[in-house]
């Protein structure tokens, strides 16, 4: 646990609420989780929001251990991360759907 805390720089929040950190220490919070209860594979969506540049630079560090332990993470980001691995670039896709519209029973036509 003391591991966890250094790294992600909670040392001084220790004796804090969860409830009154802000939401970048929160999010820290989490991500010492992450660390106390290892998992092959890591689900974050906007991982770095609310972080500062140092903090982002933490979990970047973090995230890049975790794959080069052969941990796989899965993330959904505006930001780019300079991270290892292959990446699938959604920027300015469009989803097509070939469902018909939508009609609801409640209103007719006409």
């Amino acid at each position: 646990m003391e591991a966890a805390i250094n790294r992600l720089g909670l040392e001084d929040l220790l004796a804090i609420p969860l409830h009154a950190l802000s939401s970048g220490q929160r999010k820290r919070v989490s991500l010492a989780r992450l660390l106390l209860a290892p998992r092959p594979l890591w689900l974050l969506d906007e991982p770095t929001t609310a972080l500062d540049r140092d903090h982002q630079a933490r979990l970047i560090d973090l995230l890049g251990d975790h794959l080069a332990q052969g941990g796989l993470a899965v993330l959904a980001t505006h930001q780019s991360l300079d991270l290892p691995g292959p990446r699938l670039d959604l920027d300015g896709y469009a989803p097509a759907f070939d469902a018909p519209a939508f009609q609801s029973p409640l209103f007719e036509d006409g």
